[in-house]
């Protein structure tokens, strides 16, 4: 640490510790921390549609951000099809796989 003339810390001492080294408290001071700052509206809303948009997986043990697959009312989509789908919409739509059989063909 530097001390000055006078016997004072100068400036170029960056944290005091009053207490045990170890120990966090808030007795712990740095004098040339720099508050962070605050997001605007903007980017605010920007950030929330961001995370809406993507999501962060990983690849190859990086984080990347990729779309999100589309949902319908939190579901995804072959789910929602499959849970609220009738037989005409399914035939129409070659979707054969969920339709289910009915009772009298099988016996």
């Amino acid at each position: 640490m530097h001390k000055n003339a006078n016997g004072e810390l100068g400036q170029s001492a960056m944290v005091f510790f009053i207490s045990h080294p170890y120990k966090t408290t808030t007795s712990q001071i740095n004098l040339n921390e720099k508050n962070k700052k605050k997001l605007t509206p903007a980017q605010k809303a920007a950030k929330k549609k961001r995370q809406q948009e993507y999501m962060t997986v990983f690849m190859n043990g990086k984080q990347k951000r990729v779309k999100r697959p589309p949902t319908i009312d939190g579901m995804d989509v072959d789910e929602f099809i499959m849970n609220n789908a009738d037989p005409i919409f399914l035939h129409q739509n070659e979707l054969w796989e969920y339709m289910d059989l009915p009772k009298d063909y099988i016996e």
